[in-house]
């Protein structure tokens, strides 16, 4: 008898230790989704509410694979949002692999919402918006968590976005419009216009924020029509549209070779587009990649598919240059946060460390230290000038492969010449604060703060 009533004591106390541990359901509109109260770990004595995978758009796969995305379909009953998505697929971030992780049902939001949204206050909170970064190739959010602001009374969110082929393949007319990643990230802003109040954030207090690809992103929303009013404030940490990568300038040629590579035999951008709407996405990402059908590249300079300029249409989101439109004062005036480290090219020298690039390639082939944005002949005497007078100021005229002397030039080519030429446009028309992280931490040529 004794025996029986322990074993009732243990499952009761056994069923208040799994309720210690509650479920949370939130409205959105296309249904009810569950979620978790989470413990910081940053801060054990700080909890808050979260809700790992909202979607906020259909999966675009089948015909919806290189369309702009559409609502997701409401459903019934309550949602589980507890477990982490597929992050969009993409390669092996150094190419040294012909794996592909990540799958095409990948547009989610990670929404935390602390617990000061709840606690009696009817105060709706700030909204900071968190677009990941990985030169439009690679990259998942859940690698920036939310602890470092849970402390904090803002509901911070997440967005995954399609990424290389599935997010920028651009047939530069309606076949294939292109800028499919950047236009996730702004139905996402919509949908957070519609549905954030329910997780106690201010749709009237929206900032984006962005690192690399997802700083670019940011000034690209700035400068896009389509997002204006939906945000209220904006923060740009090391990357614009007008850095080299961030841009392609012949996304056609690019879609060509691609086909032909997969033996897709036709001039018809339509037909083209349908074929390849017919391949497994691994294979398109490894056929991507794969530097024997669609050329040489260097993997932290421009990729065959990022950003493009589209032709004017009913679902255009940006019709011209980044510096036209910064030079012109055609963009949001917000308030806006936009810097860099001093060490950015130490990303760059990352792929040398790992083998992806071989550092002597900067001696056998030095014109690739000219930037392709200069639009610069090679083998013309602008050509022989330019170079020499890169390596007179940036390598004193030694061997352009010192790490250190090369990761300076990296710096100031892929990141810091751009981000500092977009903060003085920002300027004219806009409040931008400048700000330049160059502490010096325990990782010698760290490009990340610590």
């Amino acid at each position: 008898m004794n025996c029986h009533f322990y074993v009732i004591l243990v499952l009761l106390m056994l069923g208040l230790c799994y309720s210690a541990t509650p479920e949370v359901i939130r409205s959105t509109e296309y249904g009810l989704i569950r979620g978790e109260l989470k413990t910081s770990e940053i801060d054990q004595n700080v909890q808050y509410y979260s809700f790992m995978s909202v979607p906020y758009a259909s999966p675009p796969i089948g015909h919806l694979r290189f369309q702009e995305p559409i609502k997701h379909e409401a459903w019934q009953g309550v949602r589980n949002a507890t477990k982490l998505p597929d992050r969009c697929a993409q390669p092996d971030q150094y190419f040294l692999t012909l794996a592909v992780l990540g799958s095409e049902d990948c547009l989610y939001l990670e929404i935390s919402e602390p617990l000061t949204s709840r606690n009696g206050s009817k105060e709706l909170l700030p909204v900071l918006l968190w677009i990941h970064g990985g030169t439009f190739v690679f990259g998942a959010p859940h690698v920036s968590g939310p602890d470092y602001f849970m402390e904090k009374p803002v509901v911070y969110i997440n967005v995954q976005y399609r990424l290389n082929i599935f997010g920028f393949l651009s047939t530069t007319d309606e076949c294939a419009t292109g800028n499919f990643g950047l236009k996730d990230q702004l139905l996402a802003l919509h949908w957070i216009q519609r549905n954030v109040k329910n997780f106690g954030g201010d749709p009237n207090r929206v900032t984006i924020s962005g690192a690399s690809a997802g700083a670019a992103s940011v000034i690209l929303h700035c400068l896009s029509p389509k997002s204006q009013g939906l945000f209220h404030r904006a923060i740009s940490l090391s990357g614009t549209p007008l850095n080299r990568w961030a841009l392609q300038r012949n996304p056609l040629e690019k879609m060509r070779r691609l086909a032909k590579g997969l033996g897709i035999d036709s001039d018809n951008t339509s037909i083209i587009v349908e074929e390849l709407r017919r391949v497994d996405y691994r294979v398109l990402v490894k056929t991507v990649y794969n530097k024997s059908i669609m050329g040489d590249f260097i993997p932290y300079d421009a990729h065959p598919f990022a950003p493009s300029v589209e032709a004017e249409g009913p679902t255009a989101f940006i019709t011209e240059r980044a510096f036209k439109l910064l030079d012109e004062g055609k963009f949001a005036k917000v308030p806006h946060i936009i810097g860099h480290t001093t060490e950015e090219g130490s990303f760059a020298y990352d792929y040398i460390h790992s083998g992806t690039t071989n550092l002597h390639l900067y001696e056998t082939s030095p014109e690739i230290l000219i930037p392709s944005s200069m639009n610069i002949p090679r083998d013309s005497a602008c050509s022989k000038k330019t170079l020499d007078e890169v390596k007179t100021f940036y390598f004193h005229n030694k061997t352009v492969t010192d790490p250190f002397s090369w990761t300076k030039y990296m710096s100031q080519d892929l990141f810091t010449r751009g981000i500092a030429k977009t903060a003085q446009l920002l300027a004219k028309k806009a409040d931008v604060y400048y700000y330049i992280l160059s502490y010096n931490g325990s990782r010698p040529m760290s490009y990340h703060g610590e």
